[in-house]
């Protein structure tokens, strides 16, 4: 008698239950939303965690079309990249979260992210034609 009421009552537990309710949002509109994930090269993301998890740092590396001036590669179809840099603080709030765009780079390397002074770090990226490659430290501050 014990065991037909556990499962009378675990069956009604079960069927009370809700459960959550599945959405699909259409961001098809938001045209630079769009732009910017068909252009993420997933291969070439580069995560960082910074002052013992205070910062979480991600940079997602694109073909920048819209970047790369009508002239730049006269008669082959080279663009420039860029970098879009996502820093959050803890790793799970948004909300004080700050969202960086460094365009404009032709075949791009990062070569170091370092700290300097909470909340402030510097990126250096190698950049250019294979015989005129540049170094450029960026220096970028997350939320505090």
């Amino acid at each position: 008698m014990r065991k037909i009421l556990f499962y009378i009552c675990v069956f009604f537990f079960f069927i009370s239950c809700n459960s959550q309710e599945i959405k699909i949002k259409d961001f098809s509109e938001n045209h630079e939303l769009n732009y910017f994930f068909a252009r993420i090269d997933s291969k070439k993301t580069i995560t960082r965690e910074l002052y013992k998890g205070s910062l979480f740092i991600s940079f997602y590396y694109l073909s920048d079309s819209k970047a790369t001036p009508d002239n730049f590669s006269e008669g082959s179809e080279e663009l420039l990249s860029s970098y879009i840099v996502s820093i959050s603080p803890d790793g799970d709030y948004y909300t004080n979260s700050k969202l960086y765009k460094i365009e404009g780079l032709y075949m791009p390397n990062i070569i170091e992210i370092k700290e300097t002074s909470y909340p402030e770090f510097s990126v250096t990226i190698e950049h250019g034609i294979y015989n005129k490659r540049k170094t450029d430290v960026f220096r970028l501050k997350g939320a505090n």
